[in-house]
């Protein structure tokens, strides 16, 4: 494998892994452990896809737990039951009422100071 294909190989290991990490960090599994965890897999990958001597077994256990992630990743329901950010914590709604359409719940913010807000939904009332 030439330098530039070696390099492209880095890059895509690299990439993907922060991404993953990211995910499992910040997404619904938000697991720290297991977002480190893949960060040292995609890691050890990217050395051994470095190395002048290439060996698979590395890019295989990375390939492997990036398969593993997605199916993980792809079992997460969408749920409106979650802990939310009290930005986003109520959801709009309409009425209908004949040709009348009636919104609740549009989100209004009293920011005072630049770091307190101050949420407000109207709408409907």
């Amino acid at each position: 494998m030439k330098v530039g294909g070696r390099a492209l190989l880095v890059l895509a290991i690299l990439g993907l892994a922060a991404w993953t990490a990211g995910a499992l960090y910040l997404g619904p599994p938000q697991s720290a452990f297991w977002a480190l965890a893949f960060a040292a897999v995609g890691l050890v990958a990217a050395v051994f896809a470095v190395l002048p001597r290439l060996r698979w077994w590395p890019l295989a256990l990375f390939a492997a737990a990036f398969v593993a992630f997605l199916i993980r990743w792809h079992g997460v329901q969408p749920s409106n039951d979650r802990d939310w950010q009290p930005d986003v914590a109520v959801l709009p709604f309409a009425t209908f009422d004949g040709d009348l359409v009636t919104i609740h719940n549009i989100r209004n913010f009293d920011y005072r100071k630049r770091t307190r807000r101050y949420p407000r939904h109207r709408g409907g009332n």
